[in-house]
């Protein structure tokens, strides 16, 4: 904001200040102002808490197809799909619907585990890729167990892209 269109009321500015204001008067207005701090973190301190650091090249329209499959029983209230890596991606749920599991070829070159996602939010994000993307997992540890949260990497019209996805702890990882 400007004090410009208040001059025309008054010839005379008086200005103060304090640690963090600056204070104005134009004739029988009074303006204050905060001071800003033009400081920045050092942002090279911080790390990344969470390193994706083992990672698998799957076929998209069949890790979608299979997450599809499998859903087809999901319990609604959980929407949870169990993934479990071990010389081959086998997702699997069960409910009061029944229980299904479904197993995509990969090549796993780290040790398995399991863990789970959320059937709502994955879907949609593998049904916008194509072709070969990469399954990225990181190893969080919890008091609760470990959970793998998951990131999709693809490229499509040129274009990387990658999404997050956090895990849902109560899968039992292992």
């Amino acid at each position: 904001r400007t004090l410009q269109p208040t001059l025309k009321y008054s010839d005379k500015i008086e200005f103060g200040e304090d640690k963090n204001h600056i204070f104005a008067k134009v004739g029988e207005s009074y303006y204050s102002f905060r001071k800003v701090s033009l400081t920045y973190p050092d942002l090279s301190s911080y790390k990344a808490k969470t390193i994706f650091d083992r990672s698998v090249l799957v076929d998209a329209g069949e890790i979608t197809r299979s997450f599809e499959l499998v859903g087809q029983v999901l319990d609604p209230r959980l929407s949870r799909i169990g993934m479990t890596l071990n010389g081959d991606i086998e997702l699997s749920t069960a409910s009061e619907n029944g229980s299904i599991s479904d197993t995509v070829e990969a090549e796993i070159d780290f040790e398995g585990f399991t863990t789970g996602y959320n059937f709502n939010y994955i879907v949609p994000i593998l049904k916008q890729t194509e072709g070969e993307i990469a399954l990225q997992f990181a190893r969080e540890e919890r008091k609760t167990g470990d959970t793998y949260p998951i990131r999709i990497s693809y490229t499509r019209q040129n274009v990387n892209s990658s999404f997050d996805i956090g895990a849902m702890s109560d899968m039992g990882a292992k």
